[in-house]
């Protein structure tokens, strides 16, 4: 949650985030699985491949423009889906959620 936070503060946060998750990835993929077992492999790839990051940002931050740092500052990272969300969105999408479930 990041909906306090100025865009600056942002970027430099998800792109930590980001750049701490490609440097995990690569550890796995040169010492890491030197030494597992191949269910053990296939279960860290399947885990890796699940991860997704949703940040939660304020309405007034311009989202186009942190979108386009974040992906400069992360374009040679291992590709995390990500994306930047308002509470509205957040909101809009609980909701949309909930009518699926419906009535119990």
């Amino acid at each position: 949650m990041f909906d306090l936070e100025p865009a600056k503060e942002v970027i430099f946060r998800v792109k930590l985030l980001l750049q701490n998750l490609h440097q995990t990835y690569e550890i796995f993929e040169k010492i890491n699985i030197k030494s597992m077992s191949q269910d053990a492999i296939d279960l860290a790839r399947k885990t890796i491949e699940r991860i997704k990051i949703e940040v939660l940002i304020s309405e007034e931050h311009n989202r186009k423009k942190i979108e386009e740092l974040i992906m400069n500052l992360t374009k040679d990272f291992k590709p995390i889906p990500w994306k930047l969300l308002t509470l509205d969105e957040i909101r809009r999408i609980v909701k949309e959620e909930y009518d699926k479930i419906g009535e119990i």
